[in-house]
């Protein structure tokens, strides 16, 4: 088809220049057509004129951000090409039906439906756009029976259609079958496998490099069940729910499969929660699809934004950790340097400081600098001296991101406490650091202990 490259080159331009492409004429210069041609092979191709395609776009993106930001409604509006807070909103309740104010306040796990609008890919037919072949879905707890095989992963579709029908004919109402155990215990089986119309379901229960753990299944409720046939279930979740009746046969669900994952992680909110997923074959009593293709391919999904929570979750627990971790350090260098200090007074060395011609002797600076200020109500987190330098390490009052004024304000203390009274013959070099719960030095000051 003559329009078919043209279509598809416009559509990745749009695509690649999403927020900066100004209409149908752009596109059509960037292809070096002319904008009525480019337009009428669009619509043929899409069902859409390249400017209703560009909004819708645009409109479906822009309800991500407001789910997965806390971005600015005016600033998303003016990012996605309106020149007001008040025209974006017609435009997002047009084609939403909702408000973007409603998106942004319920983000909980039954947020308002938005209207999804992914990019449309062009082969030889047309995917993507509203809804298209692809919808989310919540279901509760679903339990399956059947019969598991390890099949080989290159050839799984073949394997796999084979298992399907070999269990349908097996377990046929019709006379005549191979029986492989006693009649009893087979009829049972039999009628078991037909009342719970096992194949009904084909599931992909875990892959391995050569062999892929595949179960032919039907829906049935928690029950004993016969001997030979194994049970699944899958917990309340939210599905990716792929359309696949118009499969060709040339494309197996493998590859279906594997393309819905990456539109799906591409292009929507949720991601693929497991390596298992589940083929529908609708009719199975029906000759028609006796042992065919799916009817339709069922991807556990998670919602993006769960795990970013997670990981901000586990990085709130992290921080205290690593804090821990930095703070025993620091406490161990100081124990090793009072250590260190206890030697050299137990060999005679007696440090003493010159001021004109007198000598004065040193004193317990580090114990008479802590007694002073926990008299006052500012104890350090730690306090220790390196080279000759006393450092006090006080601990943030707010969130770790930087200094607040309430630190400024016991630095200030803590400095009037540190330079009132004492001699000025005897002093020494302070410095007070402000650390975050992640052992971070957020703001450093320095003064002079008088010490007493």
């Amino acid at each position: 088809m003559e329009w078919l490259p043209y279509v598809h080159d416009a559509i990745d331009y749009i695509e690649t220049n999403l927020l900066e492409v100004n209409g149908s004429q752009e596109v059509a210069d960037k292809l070096f057509l002319s904008e009525p041609y480019l337009q009428k092979g669009f619509h043929v191709l899409t069902g859409y004129s390249v400017g209703e395609y560009i909004r819708s776009r645009r409109l479906y993106e822009a309800a991500l951000e407001l789910r997965n930001t806390e971005r600015r409604i005016v600033d998303i509006a003016l990012r996605y090409g309106y020149e007001s807070q008040e025209s974006f909103t017609k435009a997002f309740v047009r084609f939403h039906g909702v408000s973007p104010i409603a998106v942004r306040k319920n983000k909980g796990e039954d947020p308002p439906e938005i209207k999804q609008f992914l990019p449309i890919t062009i082969e030889m037919k047309v995917m993507g756009g509203p809804r298209s072949n692809l919808k989310f879905l919540r279901k509760g707890r679903m339990v399956f029976a059947g019969f598991v095989r390890e099949l080989s992963t290159d050839s799984l579709e073949e394997e796999a259609a084979s298992f399907r029908m070999e269990i349908r004919r097996h377990f046929s109402s019709e006379k005549g079958n191979e029986r492989v155990v006693d009649n009893q215990e087979e009829d049972s089986l039999g009628e078991f496998v037909r009342g719970n119309a096992i194949g009904e379901y084909g599931i992909i229960l875990g892959r391995k490099r050569e062999k892929t753990t595949y179960m032919v299944a039907g829906r049935v409720s928690d029950e004993e069940l016969p001997e030979g046939v194994t049970q699944v279930s899958f917990d309340a979740a939210c599905w990716a729910v792929f359309d696949t009746s118009g499969l060709d046969s040339a494309e197996s669900a493998k590859t279906v499969s594997r393309e819905a994952c990456e539109r799906i992680e591409k292009y929507s909110d949720y991601r693929p929660d497991s390596d298992r997923f589940i083929e529908w074959f609708e009719g199975i009593d029906e000759s028609l699809n006796s042992a065919g293709n799916p009817t339709s391919i069922w991807i556990p999904v998670r919602k993006k934004e769960l795990d970013n929570q997670k990981d901000k979750k586990a990085g709130k627990t992290i921080k205290p950790i690593v804090f821990s971790i930095v703070f025993i350090l620091l406490v161990a260098g100081a124990i090793l340097g009072i250590t260190r200090a206890m030697k050299n007074k137990s060999a005679g060395e007696v440090e003493t400081k010159y001021s004109g011609d007198h000598e004065i002797q040193a004193v317990d600076v580090e114990g008479t600098l802590k007694e002073v200020l926990l008299s006052e109500g500012l104890a350090p987190e730690l306090c220790r001296i390196e080279d000759g330098e006393i450092k006090l390490y006080y601990l943030t009052s707010g969130d770790g991101r930087k200094e607040t004024e309430e630190d400024h304000r016991i630095i200030d203390q803590v400095k009037r406490v540190l330079t009132e009274g004492g001699t000025e013959e005897l002093s020494y070099t302070v410095i007070i650091q402000i650390c975050s719960s992640d052992g971070r030095i957020l703001f450093t000051e320095e003064c002079e202990y008088h010490a007493r």
